[in-house]
């Protein structure tokens, strides 16, 4: 799908909400996205709520569907 490119966290109880991933451009079509970025930038990225994530280790598995993830997913840049 892409890689973590930074978390977002919640400074007041430290806890981690969501994943900023940088997706890659095959799973673009596939979540129903189109790549339209401004000048400068290389990747589209998008928060991931940490609800969707089912392990986390060198590689991070997902516990949804490309389909479940059309609506899950926010998208925050370009």
């Amino acid at each position: 799908m892409g890689s973590v490119s930074d978390i977002d966290i919640d400074t007041s109880s430290w806890r981690v909400l969501n994943l900023v991933i940088a997706l890659s451009d095959t799973i673009l079509q596939p979540l129903g996205l189109t790549l339209k970025l401004a000048p400068g930038l290389k990747h589209m990225e998008v928060l991931l709520p940490v609800e969707a994530v089912e392990i986390i280790g060198d590689i991070i598995i997902l516990n949804k569907t490309v389909e479940g993830l059309k609506t899950f997913i926010e998208k925050i840049s370009p």
